[in-house]
């Protein structure tokens, strides 16, 4: 008896004990026929995978709601090999065009970005990052392709109206001196078109950072600056955000408050 023999109910139940990004690599994994092979394209128009009967039951019966997609929950390991293919088919498989809200690609240090040419366009991502701001100098060097993260950026920003992109994090694109003027020059114009880009720090370097102490205007750097106090300081959530308003939302102040 092989893995594929067995009813669609009984391996979406054994994918409830996977990490949520784990669960549409293992629908892939069990139906290859709906894996996609060579992800190249600088579009997405040679996007020929489509979920079966099978990934779509693993998918509705463990993933749960499709609006998060996290990649640094599963383990380092595991992250380092994801390609951009993998990267596609799973996009593919949780229909996240339609439906992803928040990605994260922590520790996705080998793909260029040509798998999430799936997501040109959306109408509902709000959340977009390829690692957590932390001490850039400890990031691992990165393969993401400048040209296929600003099409990407502008085919949602500038070119779908309605789109509800808030945030996105991309410090690796920035020191890529070999597109200097396209990484500049359109990075910018996505800018002016999103200014909560610019208070978020995150799009090019020299714009200006927030000050310390004040209270980030993008929720999804909130959310950040309290993982971070919550993660260093060993404490609860609720305990973390009260230390960052005690000490104005400057997060070492609040970290050391916390430690000392």
């Amino acid at each position: 008896m092989q893995l594929l023999d067995l009813p669609d109910l009984m391996l979406a139940n054994i994918s409830k004990y996977l990490t949520k990004p784990s669960i549409p690599l293992f629908a892939i994994a069990v139906t290859p026929q709906a894996s996609s092979v060579g992800c190249t394209s600088p579009d997405a128009s040679d996007i020929t995978c489509q979920p079966t009967s099978t990934s779509n039951a693993i998918i509705t019966g463990a993933y749960g709601e499709r609006h998060t997609l996290d990649f640094g929950e599963i383990e380092e390991s595991l992250a380092s090999n994801i390609t951009d293919d993998h990267v596609r088919d799973v996009l593919i498989c949780i229909d996240a065009i339609n439906n992803l809200k928040v990605l994260k690609l922590d520790g996705c240090i080998n793909i260029e970005g040509h798998g999430l040419n799936v997501l040109r366009g959306s109408l509902v991502l709000e959340c977009i990052e390829s690692q957590k701001p932390v001490n850039k100098d400890n990031l691992p060097q990165l393969r993401l392709s400048p040209h296929v993260i600003i099409s990407l950026l502008e085919s949602i920003v500038v070119e779908s109206p309605g789109n509800k992109l808030q945030h996105m994090y991309f410090p690796d694109i920035v020191y890529n001196e070999d597109g200097a003027a396209l990484v500049n020059n359109s990075v910018l114009r996505v800018c002016r078109n999103l200014n909560s880009f610019a208070k978020c720090g995150a799009v090019v370097r020299h714009l200006p950072q927030p000050d310390a102490g004040r209270r980030p205007e993008c929720p999804y750097c909130q959310d950040q600056d309290i993982e971070l106090v919550k993660q260093h300081g060993t404490c609860s959530r609720n305990r973390a955000m009260e230390a960052l308003e005690l000490n104005d939302w400057d997060v070492v102040n609040a970290i050391m408050s916390l430690v000392t």
